[in-house]
């Protein structure tokens, strides 16, 4: 059964004994290569590298080394699920830093691609680690075999995955920004907030 769209933000706060940094993330609702609009699904794997695939992506770029109030950017998106998926954001704020102001930091940050987009380098940089990513899994035999296994499942032609290379290459800038202004959007997401026990700061 398709899951009924979800019209509204959600937000969770959770408090723990066992934590001792405050971890802050967005779940956004995406369409995968067997779900909804199959065709912003591979550019949806390269806006999960421009905004947080490394140490030179934009999210990383302005949270962690310009702002330096966040310490870990973790950006992820599975456009071989079975079904819907998902793009997730998640920080770690540098010490001292609230959950708000990141989240605010992110925010900004997020609404300045939506109005701008990315440049040719980024694009470029994106591509380069999405197909790196693709080398790696293809040598690794066990992962490998998984990757073969969902390709099949979701109904995929089996040469798909050797060919995702090639496919990444043609992914236009245009495309990465639309399936982006598709996605990124609040009243689709949900935000999970972690917090210390005693003393925890929102």
């Amino acid at each position: 059964n398709d899951e009924p769209p979800q019209r509204t933000e959600r937000r969770l706060t959770m408090r723990h004994s066992q934590v001792t940094q405050s971890e802050f993330s967005r779940v956004y609702m995406a369409d995968s290569l067997s779900y909804g609009k199959k065709e912003q699904s591979l550019p949806l794997f390269v806006l999960a590298q421009v905004l947080g695939g490394g140490k030179t992506s934009r999210l990383y770029r302005s949270l962690v080394t310009q702002q330096k109030i966040a310490v870990a950017v973790n950006v992820d998106y599975n456009g071989f699920s079975k079904g819907p998926s998902e793009i997730s954001i998640g920080l770690v704020p540098e010490q001292g830093i609230t959950i708000a102001k990141i989240e605010e930091a992110m925010d900004k940050e997020l609404a300045i691609f939506l109005k701008d987009g990315m440049t040719d380098e980024e694009l470029a940089r994106a591509k380069t680690l999405l197909k790196a990513d693709t080398i790696f899994a293809r040598d690794g035999l066990s992962s490998m075999a998984n990757i073969m296994g969902w390709v099949r499942m979701i109904g995929l032609d089996t040469d798909y995955f050797a060919n995702f290379p090639k496919l990444v290459d043609k992914i236009s800038k245009e495309e990465v920004l639309n399936a982006a202004k598709e996605t990124l959007k609040k009243e689709q997401s949900v935000t999970a907030i972690l917090l210390p026990e005693v003393g925890g700061k929102k």
